[in-house]
């Protein structure tokens, strides 16, 4: 009889131990199962860091008409965004075209330019800035990708359903927007409301950890609220890995010191500066870089600051090669049209991409358009440089020709202002440093005609 009770205590024994391991594998799988798997936007801080990666960007600058146009959008290798992204660059100049119906097309521009942000390799966020007729027609337009689908997402494909995201977000956001302009610490909180309320959030970006909303205001301005995106994981899908490992970016790069020693110009010989403008691109661009090495010849060249992520090598070379790099904004606007701050903040832009490569700041602006006042001398503490020749390269059927309408008119001390993105101008370079030394001329920069 004690035996048989011993038996069955064993037997109740084994059984509420099996239980108790189910109740725990249970508990283990709900509870220690990888967070990804319930959060499927995963956070890479090194995609991140480097938006452009595996991205180009296509630039379309309207030569030779008398109002002012310069596009420039991502292209990001997945076909269905970039016939999105296509279509609504389309869509902006179709709107500036009818809005200049009976104006003077002198006084016009549209200036359409973006910021590239990321928050892991498939997830990309677009921020445009289409400006015309000047700042006070300014739109913000936002779009959020997944380049692994090619899905165009929406801010509650980042959230639970059935949460109160917005509500939350708009909280956040008004708290942030209060804060960091005290111009309206008199605004009531229905303004606020009326401004960032839940049923204002529609226009945002993925920038890394952040989220950015913006809200654009009856005047004009637009005004952006960063919240940090840690602070929404009980009602969002984002994960976030140990990121303590990751190396963020070190200190600045030295400047680059040009691989071969300046060549001393005599005073006695004619001088002539290239000036290279609205690049890098990767074939033309390069091929120019190819002919000056070949003939010891110097240029200066004027890179847009939005394309300089695109083409870091390129950029590289010309400070490597002994070239001058020369500030032209960072998305070729019309600086004349701007205020002083937003100058500062186009020359700055331009001025951090091409340092982040060379190590140096340009002390020369070549401002798009030649849009600069007669007296003006100076912006941003850079000297100011205007071509003396400017010979249509974007129409030019050839190089043999555009070379001839240059050596007509070439003189001592000229700079030529070229665009390093056309075949004739390639064609062009190459024809020319071959054909001018023997006219007694050397290549110079235009900082050595400075001199």
């Amino acid at each position: 009889m004690k035996q048989t009770l011993v038996k069955r205590e064993r037997k109740i024994l084994a059984l509420g131990g099996g239980v108790l391991l189910l109740v725990a594998a249970v508990l283990l799988a709900v509870f220690a199962r990888p967070d990804t798997k319930e959060r499927p936007f995963l956070y890479d801080p090194a995609a991140a860091a480097h938006p452009q990666t595996g991205l180009s960007i296509q630039t379309e600058i309207s030569y030779g008409r008398p109002d002012a146009v310069a596009v420039s959008y991502p292209v990001t290798g997945n076909a269905a965004v970039d016939q999105e992204l296509a279509a609504l660059v389309k869509e902006e100049k179709k709107r500036y075209e009818a809005a200049g119906e009976g104006q003077d097309p002198s006084y016009r521009e549209l200036n359409l330019s973006y910021e590239l942000t990321r928050f892991n390799p498939s997830l990309v966020s677009v921020c445009f800035s289409a400006v015309s007729d000047g700042p006070e027609d300014h739109r913000l337009l936002t779009r959020t990708y997944d380049l692994n689908t090619g899905a165009s997402l929406e801010l509650r494909d980042f959230f639970l359903p059935e949460s109160d995201y917005l509500q939350r977000l708009s909280d956040y956001a008004i708290e942030r927007l209060r804060q960091e302009n005290p111009s309206k610490t008199s605004w009531s909180q229905e303004q606020w409301q009326q401004l960032a309320g839940p049923e204002k959030i529609d226009c945002f970006v993925l920038d890394g950890e952040m989220l950015c909303l913006y809200f654009p205001q009856e005047d004009g301005e637009t005004l952006q609220a960063r919240i940090p995106l840690r602070l929404l994981h009980s009602v969002s899908l984002f994960a976030f890995p140990d990121t303590s490992d990751f190396q963020k970016e070190g200190p600045p790069n030295p400047p680059l010191a040009p691989e071969r020693d300046t060549v001393p110009v005599s005073p006695d010989e004619k001088k002539v500066a290239l000036l290279f403008c609205d690049g890098p691109f990767a074939d033309t661009t390069g091929e120019i870089l190819d002919q000056l090495k070949n003939h010891g010849a110097r240029a200066t060249f004027c890179p847009l600051g939005n394309r300089v992520p695109y083409q870091p090598q390129l950029v590289r070379r010309m400070a490597l090669e002994g070239h001058a790099v020369c500030n032209h904004t960072n998305s070729h606007k019309k600086l004349e049209t701007l205020s002083p701050g937003d100058v500062s903040t186009q020359l700055k832009k331009a001025n951090a991409a091409l340092s982040n490569v060379t190590g140096v700041s340009p002390t020369l602006i070549c401002p798009p358009y030649e849009a600069v006042g007669a007296k003006v001398k100076t912006l941003d503490g850079m000297q100011v440089v205007l071509p003396d020749l400017q010979p249509a390269d974007w129409r030019a059927e050839d190089g043999r020709s555009l070379a001839d309408e240059i050596l007509a008119s070439v003189y001592d001390g000229c700079i030529i202002q070229l665009h390093d993105q056309f075949p004739a101008t390639a064609e062009a370079v190459r024809l020319l440093l071959e054909e001018l030394p023997g006219q007694g001329y050397t290549f110079v920069t235009v900082e050595d005609l400075m001199e």
